[in-house]
């Protein structure tokens, strides 16, 4: 499961999410930072489409 916060009033549109997986052990691993930072995100960048209503 993967739990994207979006804040109020968040206009209708693609985004791109930027996330980290973390381990038991603390390890982490970025994925899909705009600002380079991590690893590409396996299969194309992670989107969320915000739709009105």
């Amino acid at each position: 499961m993967l739990s994207v916060p979006l804040p109020d009033g968040l206009a209708p549109g693609d985004y791109t999410v930027g996330f980290t997986l973390t381990d038991v052990a603390g390890q982490r691993s970025p994925y899909g930072y705009p600002s380079g930072n991590g690893s590409p995100v396996p299969g194309g960048p992670l989107v969320i489409t915000v739709t009105e209503g």
